[in-house]
């Protein structure tokens, strides 16, 4: 199995290195543009602070008005919202990620108000998602246990979706004991590196990878967990997230 996810991998990285930009275009089920794509690689790689991204963000929601409309539009700005919220998460600034996260959030329910689009859903769920992470008790328990419901919606409308498989299973790493389930989480998220016909973008890919690393590490197999942030550091060798992780974990 992991001989078959390493040449899968190398693959997808192999795709991503040839294409350079080739998944900027405008894609009318992902809803991909390239200021996004760049802000969003900006964050991964931790090349700017917060503050710099500000100037990025803002031309990203300006040629997303420029080029999206209707329900398209709103996923659009659920995008820049979402990936503006990892930025001030990075930084722990929890006030201004969870303001994001909460706009995020309503962008993706008006644009469900339009059309109910997979896309639309998962920015729902992802946003919610990262939102549990900053809110007290009760937000949790209200919209945590809605998030793999959302997701499995979401992949029944858009079944080529990477991000929606791994939004399923995350949670079974993520979430605390007893709710956790490493072994189950590593099969299932190693699973989604073997499909064929399934859509990662560069960042899916990167947090499928990264959240194997931990799953390992959690199991104490470093062996695979350094694998997999290294490859994982392939993608965006300047998360300081994961650099930090390595650093405190393995002697190199």
């Amino acid at each position: 199995m992991f001989e078959n996810i390493v040449l899968k991998f190398g693959f997808l990285l192999f795709i991503f290195s040839l294409c350079g930009n080739c998944f900027a275009t405008v894609n009318n089920s992902l809803i991909l543009w390239q200021e996004y794509i760049s802000l969003r690689d900006c964050v991964y790689n931790n090349i700017s602070n917060v503050s710099n991204l500000l100037e990025m963000y803002n031309k990203a929601v300006k040629v997303a008005y420029d080029i999206f409309s209707d329900d398209k539009l709103l996923i659009a700005l659920s995008r820049c919202e979402f990936i503006m919220g990892r930025a001030y998460l990075f930084e722990n600034d929890k006030q201004n990620a969870a303001k994001h996260f909460i706009s995020g959030a309503e962008y993706a329910q008006k644009s469900l108000e339009i059309k109910d689009s997979g896309m639309g859903i998962l920015m729902y769920a992802e946003n919610i998602s990262q939102n549990c992470l900053l809110q007290p008790m009760t937000y949790v328990i209200k919209y945590g246990s809605k998030i793999k419901g959302l997701a499995k919606e979401a992949l029944q409308k858009e079944p080529s979706s990477g991000a929606a498989l791994f939004l399923m299973n995350a949670q079974l790493i993520y979430a605390p004991a007893p709710f956790s389930n490493y072994k189950k989480g590593i099969k299932e998220l190693e699973k989604i590196l073997t499909l064929e016909n399934i859509w990662l973008e560069k960042d899916d890919l990167f947090n499928i990878l990264s959240t194997l690393g931990l799953g390992y590490l959690e199991l104490n197999d470093k062996e695979n967990a350094l694998a997999y942030f290294n490859y994982a550091l392939e993608l965006y060798p300047g998360n300081i997230h994961i650099r930090k992780i390595v650093e405190e974990n393995f002697s190199i």
